[in-house]
């Protein structure tokens, strides 16, 4: 989209719910359209009016917003520019009213780790028993949502349950004061996104050996019966002696669920990643969109960009819909044809021409890995 307001209200609507993602998408082609024949774009607030997706109070309610949230991050760019340091939330309680040092339960909390659209993630000391947490706080203005609190819920009571050394491990959940927060594993890494800002393209074997891991936990969560729908860098925390975690299940859907159970969350995931039958209807996401993250994110990684990566999300939730995903070596040359191989038919718009299942994908990530291993014993 090419209007910054536009762009900024899709991601508005896309992170608050409001709008189902194929409306969305129909709004991009159609102004997309528009181009094409030399015509004026419409904006995607007509769009939407036209469409009957919004009613005008609700439009401008949710543009208000998405100006507030505009702001704020330019704002927040601004900062990080002057200071070349930016940690999210720091001395600020602006939408989960806690900060350091309060008290949650028995847990003190020292410091911002992370912030999404769900809350902000802290670590924390246990009063009682002096151990490290991480401590995740449901945002306010979701706390008021009874969707966004189920979410939540969600999330704590299935990492409680689940136990893999590839998933950050859920601890205790409670609510302290009406704010509601979820104890989990402290596990002090950067994640896969910060370290491709870092470094650009990765290694290869460091990338087949963390794409090992994560298919690893995917395929005890799906063996579990549980779909994790949100698969991206962010999301995986790699440690410099190579440990992996994968986190953050608070799109997670359990399969024996009815679709009924999960309808408030039809627009989950994001854009970047998202295989084209969640973009389509999230409810009915099996496994095989988690390998389609899955792909996607292990391109990401070697190649250094995602391979849509339009600033607009849904852009390239479009472009995930129609759009093959190119080759990797186009953007890298040097990736391995195996690697390029796996990553092709992780992402094939077909879930049916996708691996059947990530322990498949587990044994052809351990298989490249060894053929690497090999190959470097031999030039030895």
């Amino acid at each position: 989209m090419e209007h910054p307001e536009d762009a900024a209200l899709c991601q508005h609507l896309l992170r608050a719910g409001l709008v189902a993602v194929g409306d969305l998408v129909a709004c991009a082609e159609a102004q997309r359209a528009a181009r094409r024949r030399g015509e004026p774009a419409p904006r995607l607030g007509e769009l939407l009016l036209r469409r009957g997706v919004l009613c005008e109070e609700a439009l401008a309610k949710a543009q208000r917003a998405a100006g507030r949230w505009r702001s704020r991050t330019r704002r927040k760019r601004r900062l990080a520019r002057s200071s070349g340091r930016w940690r999210p939330g720091w001395g600020s309680r602006e939408h989960d009213g806690v900060g350091p040092n309060d008290l949650l339960g028995t847990y003190r909390i020292n410091e911002p780790i992370a912030r999404g659209s769900m809350g902000a993630v802290f670590s924390a000391r246990c009063e009682r028993t002096g151990k490290a947490v991480a401590l995740k706080v449901l945002a306010g203005e979701r706390a008021r949502r009874d969707r966004g609190a189920e979410r939540f819920l969600q999330e704590a009571q299935l990492l409680c349950t689940l136990r893999h050394e590839n998933l950050v491990r859920g601890i205790a959940f409670g609510t302290d004061a009406g704010r509601r927060y979820f104890v989990m594993e402290y596990f002090p890494a950067p994640s896969l996104k910060h370290r491709i800002r870092e470094r650009g393209a990765l290694d290869e074997e460091f990338v087949v050996a963390v794409g090992l891991r994560v298919a690893s936990a995917l395929a005890y969560l799906h063996g579990e019966g549980v779909v994790h729908r949100d698969v991206k860098p962010a999301n995986v925390l790699v440690a410099d002696d190579g440990r992996t975690r994968l986190c953050d299940l608070g799109l997670a859907r359990e399969l024996d669920l009815p679709s009924e159970a999960t309808a408030s969350t039809d627009t989950l995931g994001t854009p970047r990643y998202m295989a084209p039958e969640q973009a389509r209807d999230g409810r009915s996401a099996g496994p095989s969109a988690d390998l389609y993250s899955l792909g996607v994110t292990l391109f990401h990684a070697a190649a250094g960009a995602p391979p849509f990566p339009e600033e607009s999300g849904i852009v390239a939730v479009s472009r995930h819909l129609f759009d093959e995903v190119p080759d990797v070596r186009v953007a890298r040359p040097g990736v391995s044809s195996g690697l390029a191989r796996l990553i092709h038919r992780l992402t094939r718009k077909d879930p049916g021409e996708r691996p059947r299942s990530a322990d498949e994908v587990v044994a052809a990530l351990a298989a490249l890995r060894a053929r690497r291993e090999g190959a470097r014993r031999r030039a030895a």
